[in-house]
């Protein structure tokens, strides 16, 4: 068993999940095939869940990244250009804490914004489930 499935009743070969993975490991052959990973492409999955997400006939799914993961973007609260541009501008590093341990859920739930799977490292690659039970979060923010 691979690491993506195809529904191949729902696939409507449109090829979306293909030009939308950042690491281009899916490919279609052509028109009438579906898509599939490039060889070597286990290899070089950042589990971003990207590719399910993007399906929007939900013909895709991924072994390590599971649906519910990767939940379609509500078209009500997409944002303009605008509120953009405040939201990254409002994303300041903040450098005092507090010495109490930060609460399992609350990192649980910041880890995991929008159900999306923990995000990746600046490598792109994540092991995030390790990470965490190796890292001591002591100080946190506020």
């Amino acid at each position: 068993m691979g690491l993506l499935l195809v529904d191949e009743s729902k696939c409507k070969k449109d090829g979306i999940c293909a030009k939308e993975c950042p690491m281009a490991i899916i490919r279609q052959k052509d028109k009438e095939s579906c898509p599939e990973l490039v060889p070597g492409g286990e290899l070089l999955c950042n589990l971003c869940g990207h590719c399910v997400a993007v399906c929007p006939h939900g013909a895709l799914s991924h072994t390590q990244v599971p649906l519910v993961d990767c939940p379609p973007l509500q078209k009500d609260l997409v944002i303009n250009e605008e509120q953009a541009v405040q939201f990254l501008r409002s994303r300041r590093s903040i450098r005092f804490f507090k010495d109490r341990p930060v609460e399992k859920e609350t990192i649980r739930k910041l880890s995991r914004p929008l159900g999306m799977p923990l995000p990746p490292t600046t490598p792109n690659r994540w092991n995030g489930r390790s990470l965490l039970k190796r890292i001591r979060l002591r100080n946190w923010p506020g």
